[in-house]
Formats: structure tokens, sequence, C-alpha cells
């Protein structure tokens, strides 16, 4: 008698017994618990780098930070780890809050006594930095979408989110945006030691306020959740990230604080560089580092071109060298403030005209990027 042959259920067209758990059942939890165990392991030390990063004062170290420890990961690991859109979405809000919370209706008295230099520093700097983008993008064989977002000074996280959205290589324009904000930190630095009078070398920031109540980031957090749920529908280019700046906007306008916790600040921002960090791996990192010349080329061009504007700015207004070339800076706008208070420049006209390019850059660049990949 033959031994009889274990039933074939998918041919036979028969169920197998209930009681006996599949082996993918038997693998789903252990697999569940490995994953988690990996994005607990990444998410950790992408804090810590984050924390080290702020620490050592490296720009935009919450992002930069977490950004390098991904890149690390998925560099020298066989893990295939990747940021869930919603997670993505809601620090693209966040970061539009951040960004909406900058602007202060205490400004708007200088900026429009000021209007022409902030028409011409913001529109010079969009212009310029299209321009560039163009050249990057044919000098480095890249496509003009990561050229464009990568060159425009618009807040490096905000053009990292905005590249995920309009098809760009958010790995590039990461790397980007980095390397023009060492180069404008340093050429801040530089110009303030050359022109800054010794008496306001060791003048220190303000304390900042030290609590904030729940309920003001609670409204500010909602306005820009509805903003970004808008812009996501809406199908706008950077959608979650306009639309929360938007919202938020709105709701500053409308009387209400808008204001952002540090800590979730900090939260939206390791996400951000986490999700760019694990889109590396070993052949688009190479890529990266063959194109630095090229980058750090096109940062300083951007870098000399706002340099004229800010003496062309000078010339016409009689604020001061050092106030007009911090002014018009590309980039930079918590250190080059720093910088401006350190080196005794008039800083409410530097964090202005920062902030009017910041938003205008913002706001515009999605639009004029796309006309520009177009026209490629």
């Amino acid at each position: 008698m033959n031994p009889r042959k274990p039933q074939d259920h998918a041919s036979t067209g028969t169920l197998p017994d209930p009681g006996q758990p599949s082996s993918v059942a038997r693998h789903t939890p252990d697999i569940r618990i490995r994953r988690l165990t990996r994005w607990g392991l990444v998410s950790g030390l992408s804090f810590a780098g984050g924390w080290l990063a702020d620490h050592a004062g490296v720009p935009a170290g919450w992002m930069v930070g977490p950004m390098w420890i991904s890149i690390a990961f998925a560099v020298s690991s066989s893990w295939r780890l990747r940021m869930p859109r919603p997670v993505f979405a809601a620090a693209q809000s966040v970061v539009g809050v951040v960004i909406s919370g900058m602007f202060r209706p205490s400004d708007l008295p200088l900026l429009l006594h000021h209007w022409y230099a902030a028409l011409m520093v913001s529109l010079g700097t969009l212009t310029v930095s299209l321009l560039i983008g163009v050249w990057f993008s044919r000098a480095a064989g890249i496509d003009r979408a990561t050229a464009v977002l990568g060159a425009l000074p618009g807040g490096a996280s905000g053009m990292v989110a905005m590249g995920a959205d309009l098809g760009a290589d958010a790995k590039l324009v990461a790397v980007m945006q980095y390397v023009r904000l060492i180069l404008v930190v340093l050429s801040a630095s530089l110009t303030t030691r050359l022109l800054a009078p010794v008496s306001h070398a060791h003048v220190l920031w303000p304390a900042a306020a030290s609590r904030i109540p729940w309920y003001d980031a609670l409204l500010s957090l909602t306005a820009g959740a509805i903003g970004s749920y808008a812009g996501i529908r809406l199908r706008i280019p950077a959608g979650a990230l306009l639309g929360s700046i938007v919202g938020s906007t709105v709701a500053h306008a409308l009387g209400l604080p808008v204001t952002t916790p540090s800590f979730m600040a900090a939260a939206a921002y390791i996400v951000i560089g986490m999700y760019v960090g694990l889109l590396f791996d070993r052949a688009s990192l190479r890529h990266a580092g063959m194109l630095l010349p090229r980058m750090a080329a096109s940062t300083l061009a951007l870098i000399a071109v706002c340099g004229w504007l800010g003496w062309a700015l000078d010339r016409l207004t009689g604020d001061g060298l050092l106030t007009c070339l911090l002014a018009t800076s590309p980039g930079g706008l918590d250190s080059v403030s720093l910088t401006a208070l350190s080196g005794g420049a008039n800083i409410a006209l530097v964090v202005s005209l920062q902030t009017v390019r910041l938003f205008s850059i913002i706001l515009l660049g999605p639009w004029l990027a796309r006309r520009v990949i177009r026209a490629s």
C-alpha cells in the first residue's frame, strides 16, 4: 500500500485546517516585530544625531543629523525602510506652521516703508536662483526639477518637502540645500567679522519664551492641518506644505496665535531628515559626491549675486552695508539673524526682508519651477 500523499489544497479546492496556522501566519508577528525594532533603532539614533548636530551648531541640525544617520543605515544594511506618506505629510504640515510663525505683524510697517527693497531682494534672488538651477541642470546632467529646487533658497526643509511632490530627486535636493546652508552661514560669519564693530562681537540672542500654552499650539497645528488637507485634496504642488502655510497665515491674520512647540518642530525636522536619508543607496551617494564641486560653485555664484544686491540696496537706502548684505543673504534665516544680532546690524530689517524672501520663494517657487521644467 502506497503511503498517502499530502493534499494540495490549491489543486483540490479544499481549505487548510484552521487549527493549523500557515507558515505565513506564524512568521507575520516576527516580521512585524523585526520591522518595528528597526524603525525604533533608526528613529532613536536619528533623534540622538539631531540633538548632537543642533547642539554643535550645525545649520538645520535637527534635519541634517537624522539625514546622515539614515543614510548610514540605508547604505550599510540590507534594510529597506521607507517613511510612510501620512507621517511625511504631517511633518510637512508642522514645518508649514513653523514657517508661517516667522512672520510677525509688527514687521508690517517696516516692510511697507521698504517695499521696494523687499521686492528687489525677493524677485532678484528668485530670478537668479532659477537661472543658476537651469545652468546646474545642464552642467551636472541632472533633471531640471532637482536642480531648480536645489538652487532655490526657500528653506532647506521646505524645498526638500516640495521635491517629493514635484518629481525631483529628494536626495540631491537635500544635499544641494545643505551645501548652500553651510556656505551661506560661513559667508555671513566672515562678512560680519570683517564689517561689524568690535563692540558688538559678543551680543547674545535674546531669551525665547519658556512655555507655549497648549491650546495656542493646538490651534496653530489644527489650522496647519486643515490647510494641508485642503492643499492635498486640491492637488496643489507641495500641497501639504503650502496649504499649511496658507492655513496658518489666515489664522494669524484673524488674530489667532501661530506658534509651534520646539519639540514638535524638531520631530518634524527629524522625520524629513529620515525621509531623505532612507532614500539613499550606495550608487546615489557616490553620484551626490561627484556633484559636490558643481554644487559649491553654483552656491558661491548665488552668494556673489546676492552680495551685489546687498551693495545696491545699501546705495539706495543707506541702511548700512552689513545690514543690507545680511538682508540679501540667500537663506539661513535663523543663522543669519543670529549673525546680524551679534554684528550690530539692523535686526528688524534683516529678519523682515529675509522673511519676505522666504515666503515669496516658497509660495512662488513650485509654480515657477513647473514652468521652467515644462520649458525644458
